[in-house]
């Protein structure tokens, strides 16, 4: 699925990325209001770049409660539709792996709770040998 250079093996490979003995691949998806995919792009790290990986959720309470009362109210007008959906994203939240490396980048790889894990501990062992 994931091009590898010659010699290089692979440890681990999923639809999120791969993680050979030398780099980590991954795919970025770009996103319009974490909704609609615009594009998506596969990037890779050197492993002696990677300093730590994370598997993590973010979730945006507050702003979600606004952009569905606002909804709620606009919703007799006829916009109130889009107002109420991304309120209910913002809500529900997504799940992603948290790549840093030695520049202070971070990189946020779009993942389900499952897949995330298995790419963090396969990360993890290729780095640390666990």
């Amino acid at each position: 699925m994931f091009d590898v250079q010659q010699g290089e093996k692979i440890i681990w490979e999923g639809d999120i990325g791969a993680v050979t003995d030398r780099r980590v691949i991954y795919v970025l998806e770009r996103r319009l209001l974490k909704l609609i995919p615009l594009s998506k792009s596969v990037e890779s790290i050197p492993l002696r770049h990677v300093t730590s990986v994370k598997m993590d959720s973010t979730r945006n309470t507050a702003m979600g409660i606004l952009l569905i009362a606002l909804g709620i109210i606009t919703l007799i007008v006829g916009i109130g539709l889009i107002p109420l959906v991304a309120g209910i994203v913002m809500l529900i939240g997504e799940n992603f792996v948290a790549i840093n490396t030695t520049g202070g980048d971070k990189r946020k790889v779009r993942a389900k709770k499952e897949a995330g894990s298995q790419f963090v501990a396969a990360i993890n062992s290729a780095i640390f040998g666990q």
